[in-house]
């Protein structure tokens, strides 16, 4: 199988005698070889510049978003079945302030067997967790902002939004001269336009099946 991703390490170059950019049907190996020669048109990403620490922070970025997440709706889940006099004492309406509000429950570790206490402890444990998340997401957002202003400050006064130009520099790479114009652009973002599909028939059991001509009706 080819791997989506190859660095420029993996490159091998054009066998003597042998016409660039030539694939022999078949032989999957020639097919992996030929996706890997640069006289193929297709030139991986460099991954040692500042475009790939963009990239790499994004990944531990995103999953620290997904975990918020998932813990903001564990403690709203929590609060909807948490006894009612817990449920009564969370007075805020925003999922935010819910979890600063619950980060001040002091349960009695000494009665855990109690569901209200057990309750206590949880949203307490939630509302730490969000709060860390948060923590780690705004030092993460400021190594990206640095990093993006210091690539591309040109493109942030068009773009505005630096997470949306950071997105944008990981998909084009940091060697960006391979994309040769809007349509090379739009095949790696995978918005290019697919040719149609040749029509044929549906049901049929062989080609000359459905050439045949019709039957005649009987009279």
């Amino acid at each position: 199988m080819i791997p989506w991703r190859w660095p420029r390490s993996c490159w091998v170059s054009t066998l003597p005698g042998e016409p660039p950019g030539r694939v022999h049907r078949g032989s999957r190996r020639s097919v992996g070889c030929s996706v890997r020669r640069e006289t193929t048109g297709c030139l991986p990403k460099v991954t040692t510049g500042t475009i790939e620490s963009i990239r790499l922070i994004r990944i531990v970025r995103d999953s620290a978003i997904k975990a918020r997440s998932i813990a903001l709706v564990q403690l709203q889940d929590v609060l909807i079945t948490a006894p009612a006099q817990l449920r009564e004492a969370v007075t805020a309406k925003s999922a935010r302030r819910k979890a600063a509000q619950c980060g001040a429950l002091r349960p009695d570790l000494g009665r855990m067997d109690e569901p209200l206490q057990a309750a206590k402890m949880t949203l307490r444990g939630l509302s730490r967790r969000i709060k860390f998340l948060g923590e780690e997401i705004s030092d993460i957002d400021h190594q990206l902002d640095t990093l993006v202003a210091n690539v591309a400050p040109t493109l942030l006064s068009r773009l505005g939004g630096k997470q949306h130009a950071a997105q944008l520099l990981i998909t084009a790479g940091e060697n960006i001269d391979r994309l040769t114009s809007e349509a090379a652009f739009a095949r790696l973002c995978g918005a290019a336009p697919t040719p149609p599909l040749l029509a044929t028939p549906i049901g049929c059991g062989c080609i000359a099946e459905a050439t045949a001509e019709p039957t005649a009706p009987c009279t």
